[in-house]
């Protein structure tokens, strides 16, 4: 292993981490009874204790806070689903302008169902994960149940830093590319070899820069799995193709976290040994031609159920390379453009690797023009 790139890596994984740390001391949990966490009269949620961890426990007394949108849509959804058919006539948009311009009625008829959730001896006690940012007037991030097993970012990316410190593996060229480190949400995208391949354009062959390497995915809120996965890059456009899903990791935060942060340091040691294989296949398909590139992202739109703000970005991701990775970069374009969720991204950028080891004949049979 090159020491320096080691070194390299090492430390902007420490800066993310300390980043991270930071963001730590402004988080709170709380845990109770669904029926000791009280709606105010301002559409506000008090908790009914101390935190089990963060910064109110030199308050006085806690204060109730406010609630971003997810987790009101967790609330919304946890009561709904238990009682069903009793609030289905409320939409979602019902419930917020309830809250929003009706609290007082709102607080009434919300404190009824948490007393009701909460006096089921078989549901489990609510977990509540705030955010003091603001330091007069904390936030709710999340609305979940004890269920949920917290993994945090910070023990995320000290997994990821004994992995690159203790591996045996040379790493070529490694570096970090577009790290999302929020609150939230971790998405880290570990380069640990740069090269070059083949592969044909508008304007005939060329020699295009890629990165191989390992991506890893946290939320802290209930918005998507620890996910691992190895990933070729296409270093012009920042494009990443997830390779080798069948051997990815994904884990939801219902196992232990000592369990899943051990999957994760085995996992990403795995992706270090990264094939050639998804490399060799780039060129084969920017020669392939799709000549029904056109109605094959259509119908994909339709299997898929894409919006038409994505299939649009797909069409430009193409950059006007009727092929098949024409195809697999205006997938992996839109990806990183235009969806949000990180599972969803995951399963985007995870589809371009299954479309590059196929080939393009059985994506046109699949895809391509069709009899109505």
């Amino acid at each position: 292993m090159d020491e320096t790139q080691q070194r390299n890596l090492v430390d902007h994984v420490d800066s993310l981490t300390d980043k991270s740390t930071r963001l730590d001391e402004q988080k709170m949990d709380f845990t109770a009874n669904a029926g000791d966490f009280s709606w105010t009269e301002f559409g506000q949620l008090q908790p009914p204790s101390e935190p089990l961890f963060g910064t109110l426990s030199m308050r006085s007394s806690i204060p109730a806070m406010d609630i971003s949108d997810h987790a009101f849509g967790q609330w919304r959804s946890r009561m709904g689903k238990m009682l069903s058919d009793n609030v289905g006539t409320l939409a979602k948009g019902d419930w917020e302008a309830l809250r929003l311009y009706f609290p007082e009625q709102f607080a009434v008829i919300a404190n009824r169902l948490n007393q009701y959730y909460g006096s089921d001896e078989g549901r489990e006690d609510l977990l509540v994960r705030a955010n003091s940012t603001k330091v007069t007037q904390p936030f709710v991030r999340a609305i979940l149940t004890k269920r949920y097993q917290i993994v945090s970012n910070t023990a995320m990316l000290e997994a990821v830093r004994a992995v690159l410190v203790e591996s045996e593996g040379d790493i070529q060229g490694g570096t970090i590319i577009r790290p999302e480190l929020d609150a939230d949400a971790l998405r880290l995208r570990v380069i640990i070899k740069e090269t070059t391949t083949r592969e044909r354009g508008i304007g005939g062959d060329k020699t295009a820069p890629y990165g191989v390497g390992f991506i890893v995915s946290n939320d802290e809120i209930g918005r998507g799995s620890v996910r691992i996965a190895s990933f070729i890059q296409r270093n012009a456009c920042s494009n990443s193709i997830l390779i080798d899903d069948e051997n990815a990791l994904k884990m939801a935060h219902v196992t232990s976290p000592v369990a899943i942060l051990a999957m994760v340091k085995m996992k990403a040691g795995e992706m270090l040994e990264l094939s050639g294989e998804a490399l060799n296949r780039v060129y084969a398909a920017s020669v392939a031609e799709l000549p029904s590139l056109g109605s094959i992202i259509t119908n994909m739109a339709k299997d898929y159920g894409w919006s038409e703000e994505l299939t649009g970005a797909i069409n430009r991701g193409t950059e006007g390379m009727n092929s098949q990775l024409g195809l697999i970069n205006g997938i992996t374009f839109a990806a990183h453009t235009e969806v949000e969720n990180l599972d969803d991204r995951y399963e985007m950028e995870a589809l371009g690797g299954a479309l590059l080891m196929r080939e393009a004949v059985a994506i046109e049979r699949q895809y391509g023009e069709r009899r109505r």
